[in-house]
């Protein structure tokens, strides 16, 4: 593996022909972490899903892919804060809050799904159990967008 210094953008470094935003050994050290257990959810994936499903491969190859995507989703989320909070595009402060609120609302709606038919609520309605977070979700969305950004506005945090 070849690293060198990038002079014209402070921090940034090449790994193998990749540039990567920053020299610190706390981000390339996740990074590392991240690419291979990225790698290894592919191939134990992979080896998951052509396996017989008893006891034996197909358990053990699934138990490590679950691993190593819990792994993945949390160096992705730390790498991902750490360039957050450097870069600011345009329109910033709507994008993130739609996208954040986008995936609160997946989170319910993948919970009930999965969880609904021993919930109360979903003999009444199933529908309603996978509607219920869309809508509430869009509501305060609704509510939270317009005064963040009128927050944001005030303090300078829409765009470059």
């Amino acid at each position: 593996m070849m690293v060198s210094s990038n002079a014209m953008i402070v921090g940034q470094v090449t790994v193998a022909g990749v540039r990567v935003p920053s020299s610190s050994p706390v981000f390339l050290g996740l990074l590392g972490i991240h690419i291979l257990c990225g790698l290894a959810c592919v191939i134990s994936g992979v080896l998951a899903m052509l396996s017989d499903k008893r006891p034996g491969r197909h358990p053990r190859f699934g138990t490590v892919y679950y691993w190593c995507l819990a792994v993945v989703s949390v160096t992705a989320a730390a790498l991902s804060a750490r360039t957050a909070r450097r870069r600011r595009w345009r329109n910033w402060p709507t994008l993130h809050i739609s996208g954040m609120g986008m995936s609160y609302v997946l989170l319910l709606t993948a919970f009930y799904v999965d969880n609904g038919k021993n919930l109360p609520l979903w003999r009444l309605s199933p529908d309603t159990c996978l509607l219920a977070p869309v809508e509430c979700g869009w509501t305060a969305g609704d509510h939270v967008g317009a005064r963040a950004t009128s927050d944001c506005s005030a303090i300078g945090l829409t765009g470059r």
